[in-house]
């Protein structure tokens, strides 16, 4: 059987990573004003729909980290009360008792 390890800073690490691509999805995205430009080839609106779509494109890469993110930041969270339940719900003594010798 596979076995799932998260360490905190992999988690963390992650996290970070995905803030610094939602902010260079958004900041990375030239603002683009009404105005189309005149082609000789005629492909005004084509590259127009390229445009926008790159832009929807963008914007959606920077929800999906942004919300991927947020999913991480929860789960360290609940990994936390966990932790902090699983102690609690400890003796304070010696985890494993034996037999007297």
């Amino acid at each position: 059987m596979a076995e799932l390890i998260l360490r905190v800073r992999d988690l963390q690490s992650a996290i970070a990573h995905l803030g610094a691509a939602e902010d260079a999805m958004l900041r990375g995205s030239p603002v683009r004003t009404g105005a189309g430009f005149a082609s000789l080839t005629g492909i005004e609106d084509e590259v127009d729909m390229f445009l926008r779509g790159v832009q929807l494109a963008r914007a959606s890469l920077a929800d999906a980290a942004k919300t991927a993110a947020r999913g991480l930041r929860e789960l360290m969270g609940e990994a936390s009360a966990l932790d902090a339940q699983l102690a609690a719900s400890l003796d304070a003594g010696f985890a494993v008792r034996g037999a007297p010798r």
